[in-house]
């Protein structure tokens, strides 16, 4: 079966996954999926044993099991002619990526590490729902004390916003700072859906910021690539992005424009640049329209259909000319200079915080790891910083609780510092490495070492 007819099995409007080694047609489970249609439909194509995995830790492992058997495809034919996107991807692209399943070992259980990590950080929040008398699903979202939080970031964001819109000079500062700290504090949560346990409020205030990243490209990114795969060449893509100007891991190929990556002209476009021209821009570029087949030739990109597509382009262009060409149109007594540095300023501003509060959390001569135990896996790969402090936790939206946040990427963000200790202790326990900075300075020091490192040709490239 030739690759184009392999990738119409996963068309839009199925949802055919292997897990575990295992297919499955879920489309009729879709609507009955208790997450939400739209959290079940990134395995479809894909091997989804990673995302089942980290998605279901609180869950009752033989409900699922029960649930899964109901859907088993057993028709042999078929399952002799069916392929992942992964495979179907790498055949294509020619790379030398791992295979998905080849990449982590799950013992049944998990193993001794996994199953200690797991309970002891269940059973913090069972006492948690009984403490609130609510369920295990309610208790791992957001608190009150986590929503009056936000209602509190709103309001300086909102009149910020205001500023914006009249030409106030000092809002071409406050604003971008003021909706980062806003958005960092919900949108992230709510695409991992750790802000509700009702699935359509999580899907809603994602939509609800635009400005930072399309949820759905976002979650192909972020949630199906970097989360499943952090650091794995060809596999996350965050260690791909421009890679023909940077290189972010010891097995993507040298080129010459990395040699100049840590200059600081480079470094500031690749940092002030990333929101407006990378994440609306160019991540959309890369998903839809580069042949359609894989997002930094990491991740598969699952077909939309045609209005399906047009609709999501649509609003992505209306997205793009909104946030660059507002002040030529709201400011229109300004000067040209003016409405230029209303345009600018600000995204590159709010880009910054993105950039300081994700690119060091990952990309550091610590984190370039690998572990065939993906709760391992997960911990030597990131790097956490300002252990318990509250200006790191708020300015970085709880990022700073990075090894945390990849453990149990479902919970929302207010309770990592609270279950940061039993991750920690355990670490200590069973010999695991456990990156720590003390804060922002000492991580980007790491992660310009990181560039540098990185910027070096080896006689293998």
């Amino acid at each position: 079966m030739s690759t184009t007819n392999l990738r119409n099995v996963h068309s839009p409007g199925t949802l055919i996954t292997r897990i575990h080694g295992v297919w499955y047609d879920l489309t009729p489970f879709l609507n009955k999926h208790p997450g939400g249609a739209k959290a079940l439909s990134l395995v479809a194509g894909r091997d989804g044993t990673v995302l089942f995995e980290s998605q279901h830790q609180f869950s009752s492992k033989s409900l699922m099991r029960s649930t899964l058997n109901q859907y088993r495809i057993t028709d042999q034919k078929m399952i002799n002619n069916l392929k992942t996107l992964e495979e179907i991807d790498s055949d294509t692209l020619g790379h030398n990526a791992e295979k998905v399943e080849d990449l982590f070992e799950w013992p049944e259980g998990g193993s001794e590490f996994a199953k200690e990590l797991v309970t002891s950080v269940r059973n913090y929040f069972a006492n948690e729902a009984k403490r609130r008398k609510m369920t295990m699903k309610e208790a791992i979202k957001a608190t009150p004390m986590k929503k009056l939080e936000l209602l509190l970031l709103c309001v300086p964001f909102m009149i910020s916003f205001i500023y914006l819109l009249q030409a106030s000079f000092i809002s071409l500062f406050t604003f971008p700072i003021f909706t980062w700290l806003f958005i960092a504090n919900v949108f992230h949560d709510a695409s991992h859906y750790g802000f509700s346990s009702k699935p359509w409020i999580n899907v809603g205030v994602s939509y609800l910021f635009p400005y930072f990243s399309s949820p759905s490209t976002w979650a192909v990114q972020h949630i199906v690539g970097h989360h499943s795969y952090p650091n794995i060449a060809h596999r996350d893509p965050d260690v791909a992005h421009t890679k023909d100007f940077r290189r972010d891991h010891p097995e993507m190929k040298w080129k010459n424009p990395h040699e100049f990556q840590a200059n600081w002209l480079n470094l500031g476009i690749h940092w002030l640049m990333s929101i407006t021209f990378g994440l609306c821009i160019a991540n959309e570029y890369e998903a839809y329209f580069k042949g359609c087949l894989s997002y930094n030739d990491a991740v598969p990109v699952v077909p939309f259909s045609k209005m399906r597509l047009l609709a999501h382009l649509a609003s992505r262009f209306f997205t793009a000319v909104v946030v660059l060409l507002w002040p030529f149109y709201v400011l229109q007594e300004a000067n040209f200079i003016t409405k230029l540095a209303f345009t600018i300023i600000p995204s590159f501003i709010f880009s910054f915080c993105f950039m300081v509060n994700t690119q060091i959390n990952h990309l550091s001569p610590d984190t370039i790891n690998k572990s065939k135990d993906w709760y391992v896996h997960q911990i030597i790969t990131a790097q956490n910083f300002g252990e318990q402090s509250y200006l790191h936790y708020l300015f970085s939206g709880g990022l700073n609780m990075q090894a945390e946040h990849h453990l149990f990427p479902t919970v929302n963000h207010c309770h990592l510092r609270y279950i940061q200790p039993i991750v920690k202790e355990l670490c200590i326990k069973h010999g695991i490495q456990y990156n720590m900075a003390s804060g922002y300075i000492e991580c980007v020091k790491k992660y310009m070492t990181h560039t540098k490192n990185m910027a070096k040709q080896v006689k293998s490239d």
